[in-house]
């Protein structure tokens, strides 16, 4: 036969405050890997051109 053990759930205020800083932790993950997808299409295009010598690092400017 299976024995279950108890399961502890936290009080309703634990898990809401949980739920908040989950919430803003991954919409972070989702900003950052979206970023990430956009900085390797941008390498991507450049790389190349780069390579070729049809664009060099001069061309690009400063960026700040």
């Amino acid at each position: 036969a299976l024995m279950l053990k108890s399961i502890y759930l936290p009080p309703d205020e634990t898990l809401t405050d949980y739920y908040a800083i989950e919430d803003a932790i991954m919409a972070q993950v989702r900003e950052n890997e979206d970023e990430t997808e956009r900085l390797a299409e941008l390498r991507d295009a450049l790389l190349p051109r780069l390579m070729s010598g049809e664009l060099s690092a001069r061309d690009l400017g400063d960026s700040k």
